[in-house]
């Protein structure tokens, strides 16, 4: 059985109209530890897959990997 960690990807969204900014959003985000090749430092982290996907999330590299611990037996 395939065991998951929950993580918050950050995603940037544009607001419409001649004012509009851009704002950063959380989305829960589950993924397969077996699969993260590297974790980096960002304002968060960004983890990169083996299929060489990226994404970031609002968690820092330890908590990452504290999470990826703290599923072993």
């Amino acid at each position: 059985m395939t065991n998951f960690i929950l993580l918050h990807q950050c995603c940037v969204v544009q607001e419409a109209g001649e004012n509009g900014g851009s704002r950063v959003e959380l989305e829960l985000i589950f993924v397969n530890p077996a699969h993260i090749e590297t974790i980096s430092p960002a304002p968060g982290s960004v983890i990169q897959f083996s299929s060489g996907e990226c994404v970031e999330v609002s968690e820092k590299p330890g908590e990452v990997v504290e999470l990826i611990q703290g599923m072993q037996p």
